[in-house]
């Protein structure tokens, strides 16, 4: 879910196809897992 909306909701609502809705969600998250991996590892060494 998306800012309480169901893929399908999110589709309709951006006016793009689900499936790119999903690819973005997907991305953005891989995004954010990466960049807290960093911060992780950054306050590990200091």
């Amino acid at each position: 879910h998306i800012d309480g909306l169901s893929y399908p909701e999110a589709s309709e609502a951006l006016g793009r196809p689900e499936g790119t809705v999903k690819a973005q969600v997907h991305r953005g998250l891989a995004l954010l897992r990466d960049a807290l991996a960093a911060t992780e590892r950054e306050e590990s060494i200091a």
